[in-house]
């Protein structure tokens, strides 16, 4: 979704495409289901912030103003209710489980700066 994120290209179907193709149950995935059991950190099911943001803006420049705020519901929704949870904003999120992604490589951390930027840039956008 870069291309879209930084107006390199408007193609507002070719964009729905890739949001539909990512987008899950609890926001959007980073890579898609694989027949494999082993999924790294910037694969799926996981939703990084870095990713929703650069989502968000694409769908909002190819005027895909619905979607966008779809996105938007799903992250916050999900942040908050691990926040209820736990207490605690989290690195990454599973948008199969809406709940903490644990990845095989290194044990998930809490707050990190862009879990709380892009939370403040949608609730701001």
């Amino acid at each position: 979704l870069y291309p879209y994120a930084f107006n390199i290209s408007n193609d507002k179907k070719a964009c729905k495409e890739l949001y539909e193709k990512f987008n899950l149950e609890y926001g959007i995935s980073c890579g898609l289901k694989r027949k494999t059991k082993v999924y790294m950190q910037w694969d799926y099911p996981n939703m990084w912030p870095s990713n929703v943001y650069i989502a968000y803006n694409a769908l909002k420049n190819c005027g895909l103003d619905k979607e966008a705020k779809e996105l938007k519901e799903k992250y916050i929704s999900t942040v908050d209710r691990v926040f209820e949870k736990t207490g605690k904003l989290w690195e990454k999120y599973d948008v199969t489980t809406g709940d903490v992604a644990y990845s095989q490589e290194y044990e998930t951390p809490t707050m990190l700066g862009w879990t709380a930027g892009v939370y403040e840039y949608l609730l701001n956008n």
